[in-house]
């Protein structure tokens, strides 16, 4: 606790006496193929603990074998692309019957991360790494990743790439952590030739610390389950040590914690868990996700000119919780999910919903079972979302996502998932080389 036990001790006193984070296009690819219906006799709902869990199916991708994949696109039926540490890339342009290597050679020989992954169709692909420094660069090919450009490197020591998104062919974003005390957000008008940093120190700032106060006894900044364990493992050493009175010792270490959650410099920055937050719509607005000391959502409408920011209830105050990632449906409703990574089956604030565009956002009814890297809005599913994370994935078929009372199996610890464009089948990629696929829960389909 370096030198400040003294000041909880006074607030301990005090207390008594108050009495308280356009291009080629590929072969024809093996389409999804419908497989109808069987009649069958109308079944009994079956409660919601016994709801079957929908199961992924893994796929054997040589090519990636071994990585932590979290770079996953889906820019057509039938066209997947993957990447991850270690400079690795695939593709496949047939529903994942086949893959071709696609790795990027500069970030394999430098043991780059890609994490981010952006494609067009099965020729046409963005790539970027995350990672402190110069660990972070920008890819792109334009022949299905025979060969690979450096489009950009960071030359920021402190600088690193959380997300990359496009609005189409010519206009993209690139988001990363602070540098010079703001957010790192960069926007390319030209197909990705130029990138222009865009907004300010005092568009991105952290709102004022709160003020550290006694609440009838007690400090008004609550404690994580951790600190409180901390503290307490701290209080019986002290109280050992030197015969004091754990119990005040305890009460003691508690509010210090308090102060020291409050006024910790823990920052605000973006995630690069599975390159989703970042989520864009139309031709201008995108949405950016944060976390650390705060977990807000900051909304652009015009490419990143202006920005306006909304608080959120997701978990925050610490450097490995707050908004993880983000999907719309439409301009005003969407999905924010996330947590604590440190917490795998932790559902605290790891699910927020907006109805008016992410100026507001609410804690559903039933959140996801953990911490969720990604999320993903099936189309055509009837308000059908899918979100996952290290401990599993979840379905919610609720109106506006409310309720994600049901899983779905995967065998694997997970960082992204995604739809294909018309919600057919459901992808998704994690720890060491998993690539996974169902069709959705709303088409019965199977791969040739």
């Amino acid at each position: 606790m370096k030198n400040t036990k003294w000041i909880g001790l006074g607030l301990l006193a005090l207390a008594s006496c108050a009495g308280p984070k356009a291009k080629p296009e590929d072969a024809p690819v093996v389409a999804a193929v419908e497989v109808a219906p069987t009649e069958a006799a109308p079944a009994e709902a079956a409660p919601a603990e016994d709801k079957p869990r929908i199961a992924f199916e893994q796929l054997d991708v040589q090519a990636v074998a071994g990585a932590s994949l979290r770079g996953l696109s889906v820019p057509k039926p039938g066209v997947v692309w993957v990447s991850g540490s270690g400079g690795k890339v695939a593709r496949s342009t047939d529903s994942g019957a086949t893959w071709t290597d696609a790795q990027i050679p500069e970030a394999v020989a430098d043991d780059l991360d890609l994490r981010c992954i952006v494609a067009f169709d099965g020729q046409e692909a963005w790539a970027a790494s995350a990672g402190a420094g110069s660990a972070s660069r920008l890819f792109h090919t334009t022949d299905g990743g025979a060969a690979w450009s450096t489009v950009l490197r960071n030359e920021d020591p402190v600088g690193f790439f959380d997300g990359l998104a496009f609005w189409d062919r010519n206009n993209g974003m690139l988001l990363g952590d602070p540098t010079d005390g703001y957010l790192t957000v960069l926007v390319t008008a030209d197909g990705g030739a130029t990138w222009e940093r865009m907004g300010d120190a005092e568009v991105f700032a952290l709102p004022a610390s709160k003020p550290v106060t006694l609440i009838n006894g007690e400090l008004s900044v609550a404690l994580t389950n951790e600190q409180k364990r901390q503290a307490e493992a701290e209080a019986e050493a002290f109280s050992a040590e030197l015969g004091t009175d754990a119990a005040a010792v305890s009460a003691m270490l508690d509010q210090q914690a308090a102060i020291d959650e409050t006024l910790a410099p823990l920052g605000e920055y973006c995630f690069a868990a599975s390159n989703q937050s970042i989520a864009l719509m139309g031709r201008s607005t995108a949405w950016i996700g944060t976390g650390g000391k705060v977990a807000r959502v900051f909304k652009t409408q015009d490419r990143g000119r202006t920005w306006t920011v909304a608080e959120t209830p997701m978990a925050q105050g610490d450097e490995a919780a707050g908004v993880f990632a983000l999907d719309f449906v439409d301009f005003d409703h969407g999905v924010a999910v996330g947590g604590n990574y440190t917490q795998p089956d932790g559902t605290a604030g790891n699910c927020a919903v907006t109805s008016d565009g992410g100026e507001t956002w609410q804690r559903v009814a039933t959140p996801p079972q953990g911490y969720r890297s990604s999320v993903s809005f099936l189309p055509g599913g009837d308000d059908l979302w899918i979100c996952a994370g290290t401990s599993g994935a979840d379905i919610s078929e609720a109106s506006r996502a409310g309720d994600w009372s049901q899983s779905a199996d995967a065998g694997s610890a997970l960082n992204s998932v995604a739809t294909d464009p018309l919600g057919r089948a459901v992808w998704t990629v994690g720890a060491d080389g998993f690539v996974g696929r169902m069709p959705s829960p709303k088409a019965d389909i199977v791969w040739e």
